[in-house]
């Protein structure tokens, strides 16, 4: 398997908004994040990075490669995901969405 098919994400920044509009600095782990994704890029799968056997996996339902970056989207437990990643610097941003929050997630990716 071409290891380069797979990166590790970790989460520098989360930021949670309400449907007022009101926005805090938030955590990964305040929000049920992982601190780490390990990403399947062929898999087309994200897990928990910081688990070694066995970790949870989520469905890359959606993914694009263009103008040197990553899109991916996807949905579980009743909340739906954007993530891109820059090929090049590796920095991301990701956006999950629920009925009443959203999350901005920023952080930065390596190949494993």
């Amino acid at each position: 398997r071409d290891k380069s098919a797979e990166i590790l994400c970790s989460v520098t920044k989360a930021i949670e908004c309400d449907s007022d509009g009101d926005c805090v600095i938030s955590s990964a782990e305040k929000i049920n994040i992982p601190q780490f994704i390990k990403i399947d890029l062929i898999g087309k799968t994200m897990a928990d990075g910081s688990v070694k056997d066995s970790p949870k996996k989520t469905a890359i339902r959606s993914m694009v490669r263009e103008n040197g970056e990553i899109i991916m989207q996807g949905s579980e437990n009743g909340r739906g995901f954007t993530m891109v990643v820059d090929e090049q610097s590796g920095k991301f941003s990701a956006t999950i969405s629920e009925d009443s929050f959203g999350f901005i997630l920023f952080g930065a990716c390596m190949a494993l």
